[in-house]
Formats: C-alpha cells, sequence, structure tokens
C-alpha cells in the first residue's frame, strides 16, 4: 500500500493539492444536499453522479453518517414522551396501544440501526481516509447498510402514519367540527 499524503515540492504543487481538497468538500456537500431532495431516489442520483466522477469512496460514508446522525437525533426526539392536546383528549380519542407499542419497537429498533450505521460510516470513512479509495466490497457493505437505513425509517414513517390516521379518523367521521 502507498501512502495517499503527497509532499508539494513547490508552491504550485501546494496550491493544487490545496484546490482538490476545497474541489472534493463541495462535491461532498452537494451530493449530500442532492440526496436530501427526495429520498430515496435523490440519494441513488447523488451516488450514481460521484459513482461517475469517480467519488463514491468519499459520499458514500459521508451519506451514511449524515442520515445516521439524522435519524438518531429524529428518533429520540420521537421517543420522548408528549401529551396529547386537551382537544383530543376531550373528543376521547385513544391511541391504540397495539399501534403505538409497534411504532415504539420500530423506534427503537431504527435508532440502534442509526447507532450502527453511524459507527460503519465512521470506519469505512476513516477507511477510505487511509488508503485514498475503498474496495468494491466495502462499497456493497456501505451501500446496504444505507438502504437498511432509509428504508427502516421509511417503514417507521408509514407506522407513525397509521397510528396517526388511526387516532384522528374516528374525529373526522364523528362530523367533529373543530378539526
Amino acid at each position: 500500500m502507498e501512502d495517499t499524503i503527497q509532499t508539494p515540492k513547490n508552491i504550485d504543487q501546494l496550491d493544487a493539492i490545496i484546490d482538490n481538497a476545497r474541489v472534493h468538500k463541495e462535491q461532498k456537500a452537494s451530493y449530500i444536499i442532492l440526496s436530501l431532495l427526495f429520498p430515496p431516489f435523490t440519494i441513488y442520483l447523488a451516488l450514481f453522479l460521484s459513482y461517475r466522477k469517480k467519488f463514491l469512496h468519499v459520499t458514500l460514508p459521508a451519506q451514511l453518517i449524515f442520515y445516521s446522525v439524522i435519524t438518531l437525533v429524529l428518533n429520540l426526539l420521537g421517543l420522548l414522551p408528549i401529551q396529547p392536546p386537551q382537544q383530543v383528549t376531550q373528543l376521547g380519542l385513544m391511541v391504540e396501544p397495539k399501534i403505538n407499542a409497534q411504532v415504539t419497537l420500530w423506534t427503537v429498533i431504527t435508532t440502534i440501526l442509526a447507532l450502527i450505521c453511524l459507527i460503519v460510516g465512521y470506519y469505512f470513512r476513516n477507511k477510505a481516509k487511509k488508503n485514498g479509495m475503498l474496495d468494491s466490497f466495502s462499497l456493497w457493505i456501505l451501500f446496504l447498510f444505507l438502504n437498511l437505513l432509509v428504508y427502516s425509517v421509511i417503514f417507521l414513517m408509514i407506522k407513525e402514519a397509521s397510528l396517526l390516521f388511526g387516532t384522528i379518523a374516528p374525529a373526522i367521521n364523528s362530523g367533529y367540527q373543530g378539526l
């Protein structure tokens, strides 16, 4: 294995290394912003574009870390106990305990998966920095973890939507004018 750190021999080479590092940071940020537009489709588009630019070894770990942090924050906020609004409790609407338990279970599972993905993302990011690239097996592992995280979050959102709809639907069907 060769060392990826280049030693500049003159000012022009140093400027080229600095410009290259700046371009890499800008590209990584643009791919992450692109992936936020309409996930999961734009995630794949950003990964495809970074693959074509031979930048996938930087983009994939960064996306995994980014989505892991967002998932952790949102799930930890979702696990905080929140009292329903007084208007809802006056209507006698109750959350079905079975669905609420399923949502809580999926929130915990997704949180654990996000922690694992965060560790995997940092491991492979450091490996990519050290080697200057990642082998295809490492890229497939990162891609697998990113897909697991994204689709578990989507499934969790569907469970939360069904919980919300199951709670609000009786009030809508009762003809209550306050909603």
